[in-house]
């Protein structure tokens, strides 16, 4: 009786190693066609338009900024220009402290984006962690888990984040 060998040394037949090549490419397809279905749609480049944009805001922001953040601007006579409408020196104008709104923004800009970013990948591996320990578990210490978060989506958000 023959016995097919296999020279990769890996455990997998010749026609699985090819199956893997077929399975890779296929997902590869899948993954192109599933984003050239959400780059048909206007809003959908509008969105993503507007995420670059905030995305080199936050990066370049500061190297752009006409002003310093803190700086107040000060007129000929030494009076701050407080309160200020956008114009050609200021943008969106000054606030009540005569510094530029628009220098400001920019700078803001970045610690919020990081302040996102943050917030989103420790609530991803949080929730990756409760979630491995509830189906690891499972029964009551699962069915636990479940309640708590049951009792965290009956909560109004709004006082929620008034308390936080």
């Amino acid at each position: 009786m023959a016995t097919e060998t296999n020279t990769d040394g890996d455990g997998a037949s010749p026609q699985e190693n090819a199956d893997e090549g077929i399975v890779g490419s296929r997902q590869q397809e899948e993954l192109i066609s599933a984003f050239r279905q959400v780059f048909e749609n206007p809003l959908a480049k509008v969105g993503a338009a507007l995420l670059i944009f905030f995305l080199l805001m936050a990066l370049f922001g500061p190297a752009v900024a006409p002003y310093s953040p803190d700086a107040h601007q000060t007129n000929p006579d030494g009076s701050w220009e407080k309160n200020q409408g956008p114009s050609a020196d200021h943008w969106l104008g000054t606030n009540t402290q005569g510094q530029d709104l628009f220098s400001r923004v920019l700078h803001g800009a970045r610690i919020a984006m990081i302040a996102g970013l943050a917030t989103a990948f420790i609530v991803g591996f949080l929730g990756t962690i409760v979630g491995i320990t509830a189906g690891y578990y499972g029964g009551n210490v699962e069915n636990l888990i479940m309640r708590l978060v049951d009792l965290a989506y009956g909560v109004p958000f709004l006082p929620f984040a008034i308390v936080l």
